[in-house]
């Protein structure tokens, strides 16, 4: 029977498998399976230092002990994100026949208080001094200030400015491409102006590479920004600008703010969803906490009605 152990399974050789089940029934982007993988891998690895090599061994006092500890040290986001991968993973080992129950189903859920659910942003007016603040006279600054544009004008996620290609922009256009959406599309958007500025900039002084990435290291080699990497330019430069401390200095700051300012100007949640490349309105919602102004607009229209 499938709800049964087929055999004794050593917590060995599951990556590959794994992956393909998630890419097939989970419908992930590329960069999402990563992240799985590299949070069920943190799993496996707590697992051995625990002594347990198989899986009739794992109990739910693991994946609660394991889920404590990443609590201590990862931000709430990444924590959903861990028991994400691992509801995932442990729902894979049940269709397989390697749990005899599903113990990703008894996985509790982190919690968060309601502060850390509302969007860390700059008021645009910070964005804007931001930019204007950034060194352009060498290909760092000009890279750097290309780079923060996509992230600030278009509330692009990091992952998706690393892999921006040069075939990508049509400065002709005025247009880019998007490949990997997080709602799995592939988008041709407006380039703002900006934006399309910065990036002639760039280009002038980034000259012909063999990598096909935007992006590129400043010192040769050549070669191209990680994800990571775009997040410690992010970083560095709000962290410059803004010594006396901010909520967060990740990219998703340039997002938020993006977001915020789009709410502020009237756009709507829905539209918003499909600029930002949200797969359903749910994960839109979140930026109804920082529209306080739409809100209560509304709340005062409503109000003359009872």
């Amino acid at each position: 029977m499938a709800n049964k152990v087929s055999r004794r399974c050593k917590l060995q050789g599951w990556r590959d498998e794994f992956a393909d089940y998630v890419r097939q029934h989970g419908e992930l982007q590329p960069t999402t399976v990563k992240v799985y993988l590299s949070r069920v891998g943190l799993f496996m690895r707590f697992l051995a230092r625990r002594g347990v090599k198989t899986v009739e061994r794992l109990k739910l006092a693991d994946l609660d002990a394991f889920m404590a500890q990443q609590g201590g040290r990862m931000k709430p986001g990444s924590l959903y994100g861990t028991r994400a991968a691992l509801r995932s993973f442990l729902r894979w080992l049940y269709v397989e026949g390697k749990l005899a129950t599903d113990l990703g189903c008894q996985l509790p859920r982190p919690s968060r208080f309601s502060a850390d659910q509302r969007p860390k942003y700059l008021p645009w007016e910070k964005v804007e001094k931001l930019l204007a603040g950034i060194d352009r006279s060498t290909l760092g600054g000009k890279r750097d200030y290309a780079i923060l544009t996509m992230l600030a004008l278009h509330g692009l996620r990091a992952g998706e400015v690393a892999e921006l290609r040069v075939e990508d922009i049509d400065l002709k256009e005025g247009a880019f491409l998007l490949r990997h959406r997080k709602d799995g599309r592939c988008a041709r958007l407006p380039l703002a102006p900006r934006a399309k500025e910065a990036l002639v900039d760039y280009l002038q002084l980034r000259g012909d590479s063999a990598c096909a990435e935007l992006f590129l290291n400043a010192p040769p080699p050549p070669q191209p920004l990680a994800v990571s990497t775009i997040g410690v330019i992010a970083r560095a430069y709000l962290r410059q600008r803004f010594p006396q401390g901010l909520p967060s200095y990740g990219s998703h700051v340039f997002r938020h703010s993006f977001a915020k300012c789009l709410l502020d100007r009237g756009a709507r949640l829905a539209d918003l969803g499909l600029i930002l490349g949200h797969r359903n309105l749910r994960s839109t919602m979140i930026y109804a906490r920082i529209a306080t102004k739409e809100l209560s607009e509304v709340a005062d229209n409503y109000a003359r009605l009872l």
